[in-house]
């Protein structure tokens, strides 16, 4: 390690000192830093992320996570400020790479010393003010999410990870020591049997009845619910037109303004720089009631150093007179999305980046007083404003925001493409954001409907030959493919599955004729052919593989077990993601994985099509790994695409419904 990096280990004690001088519950602690260019990357994002700040310096960044329970692990940018903290330790919890996105990235982990656990297990006096430990049970015990091994408390370990006893693994997931000595989910404890036998008085009748109970799985979104036309006030689909899809509040641009094809659907509102673009829309009551906007973005450009606006209903520009969405340079070198109110207002910390398409979501719960802000379906930021929003009504603007801009020598014009903009007069859920933000498409194919996509985005590009609809689905009805080369579905409008390294993930059930054939194939034309990868298919073995290109090769993985029968329904998952890799489950079961080869996902880099049950291309013009090539013979039912990682518990979820 250089010599810089151990003057900075030491600047991080001396100021760990001081602030434990004036705050007796921190204790001091001592940090390891990277070499710049590398990262923390952790096993499983959504189970360690504690928080996102912005830090002036590493220093600072190491304070934030000392003062931040439970915080053992930080990646910092050195460029953007960024600063990410995690409760995980390195070598327990995840793996260092190379970053992938700045070079001037580095990564802290905290020092653990033995002389702070020398109480384990004594009386509860012994470890006041103890960072790492707690009172249980009158005695000395690990925190949250860590376990004794002996001489310190080390962090639980996530799914995959090697094991020899169940404390060992995260017991809030669910995990468990598995025989393989390795931390995982015993899906053979979602089930219980109870048979029971009752006769009657003649000793030649008898009945026994075997009742199966199907275990509710953990905490999943996928099994929610969701309504974007509830409370709807407002839609703009911007698909060549500015119609508001309720009929209520159409818009009118202010100056001449074009529309592109390249949309997150369909088509998207572009909002040129040059021409002062601008929407006017009439007074729609917010003023006084909680609500919900929602939109997808696509930044082009930051035509200035403060606000960029994306919706306004201002009035004056006074303090909680003036309700405003833009995207906002922080004070440090990038930009965020912002919820005003004016001088009272909640600032996003997850940097805005150009080219390529974010979900912004805007929430204002006034019966907490609560507003919060949701990037790509996660939360971002939230912050209790010190009084309501007020003003008058007046008109509605997207794009711009004259009144704020008045007080401000920058003009608030948003540059890029706008799409898919929802106004609602209540608070979504988290799980419902989620779900606008990251299920792409779902095809029930219920009633006969085989080109009715029911998730948030509503494709309807989808095109279906040969094949028929049969009433025994796996959930009411289904599609059956007849094994010709001219039968298959086909969809369009995959945004996000042609943009390289976002997290995917694909689920279905089939029920095969025979176990041949190709189950999803992405391309970048209508033929089949372009960029082109059978995603899900068979072997020519009869197993299961799931494929991605990773830029040099197709990585495949696939099932062992050969799980799918026959005539039987069978759940496939395939999911992606840059920290757990590829991973294939089979009816709930995680069957095979890998990362080492799959931390890179290359894709199209354009909207792509999905082919369903036949790959409609001569083989040797796409990539190719170990699918048969032969069309698809059965049925299917209930698929769905998203663009994120499903958790363990997503694909309990959408198997036991």
């Amino acid at each position: 390690m250089s010599r810089y990096y151990l003057l900075l280990i030491y600047f991080i004690i001396t100021i760990t000192q001081k602030i434990v001088q004036s705050d007796p519950d921190i204790r001091e602690s001592s940090f390891y830093l990277s070499q710049i260019g590398l990262e923390f990357l952790p096993s499983n994002e959504q189970a360690l992320f504690l928080v996102n700040n912005t830090a002036s310096s590493t220093i600072t960044c190491a304070q934030k996570c000392v003062t931040t329970k439970y915080c053992r692990t930080f990646n910092y940018d050195i460029q953007t400020k960024y600063c990410r903290l995690y409760q995980g330790d390195v070598d327990t919890t995840g793996l260092i790479i190379s970053s992938s996105s700045s070079s001037q990235s580095l990564y802290g982990s905290v020092q653990l010393n033995i002389k702070d656990f020398l109480n384990y297990g004594y009386a509860c006096s012994m470890c006041d003010n103890n960072r790492y430990m707690k009172c249980i049970n009158n005695s000395c015990q690990c925190e949250m999410n860590t376990y004794y091994d002996g001489s310190i408390c080390r962090s639980q370990k996530l799914d995959g990870a090697s094991c020899q006893n169940n404390i060992e693994c995260r017991n809030d997931l669910n995990l468990k020591c598995l025989m393989n000595i390795k931390c995982g989910y015993n899906y053979m404890l979602n089930y219980t049997t109870s048979t029971t036998a009752s006769s009657s008085s003649s000793s030649t009748s008898s009945t026994t009845t075997t009742t199966t109970t199907r275990m509710s799985c953990n905490s999943s979104c996928t099994n929610q619910t969701w309504s974007s036309t509830t409370n709807c006030l407002a839609q703009w689909l911007f698909d060549g037109n500015y119609r508001d899809q309720m009929n209520n509040y159409n818009a009118t641009p202010n100056n001449a303004m074009s529309f592109t094809t390249s949309g997150y659907i369909r088509q998207a509102l572009v909002f040129a720089n040059n021409s002062n673009p601008m929407l006017n829309v009439p007074y729609i009551p917010l003023l006084s009631t909680s609500f919900t906007i929602d939109m997808w973005l696509y930044v082009t450009g930051f035509s200035n150093m403060g606000d960029h606006g994306l919706f306004g209903l201002c009035s004056a520009s006074n303090n909680d007179q003036c309700l405003h969405f833009t995207i906002r340079r922080n004070n440090i070198s990038y930009y965020v999305l912002k919820l005003g109110f004016y001088g009272d207002d909640c600032l996003g910390v997850i940097p805005v980046t150009l080219n390529t398409w974010i979900h912004a979501a805007f929430v204002y719960d006034r019966s907490t007083s609560i507003q919060m802000i949701y990037f790509n379906g996660v939360l971002d930021n939230t912050r209790t404003p010190s009084s309501t929003l007020t003003g008058t009504a007046t008109g509605i603007t997207i794009g711009y925001i004259p009144v704020a801009a008045s007080r401000s020598s920058d003009l608030n014009y948003f540059q890029g493409y706008m799409d898919q903009m929802t106004v609602s007069n209540r608070v979504k859920s988290s799980c419902e954001i989620l779900e606008i933000a990251t299920l792409v498409a779902y095809f029930t194919f219920d009633n006969g409907l085989f080109l009715n996509d029911s998730g948030p985005n509503s494709l309807n590009t989808a095109i279906t030959q040969s094949t028929s609809s049969i009433s025994t689905g796996r959930y009411s009805e289904a599609i059956s493919f007849d094994g010709s080369y001219s039968s298959y579905f086909q969809a369009y409008g995959f945004t996000a599955l042609g943009k390289s390294n976002k997290p995917f993930s694909i689920s279905l059930w089939i029920r095969p004729i025979s176990l041949q054939g190709v189950l999803v194939h992405v391309s970048s034309n209508i033929t089949g052919g372009g960029w082109c990868l059978s995603f899900l298919a068979f072997t020519s073995n009869n197993s299961i593989t799931a494929q991605i290109y990773n830029g040099s090769s197709v990585t495949f993985i696939v099932d062992p077990t050969k799980s799918v029968s026959i005539s039987v329904w069978s759940h496939i998952v395939q999911t992606w993601s840059s920290s757990n890799g590829i991973r294939l489950y089979i009816n709930n079961i995680l069957v095979a994985s890998s990362l080492s080869s799959a931390i890179t996902y290359v894709a199209s880099e354009s909207i792509n099509y999905i082919t369903l049950g036949n790959n409609l291309n001569p083989p040797s013009s796409c990539l190719t790994g170990q699918e048969n090539t032969m069309p698809y013979k059965g049925d299917m039912d209930d698929f769905r695409i998203y663009s994120r990682e499903l958790s363990a518990n997503d694909v309990c979820t959408l198997y036991s419904r």
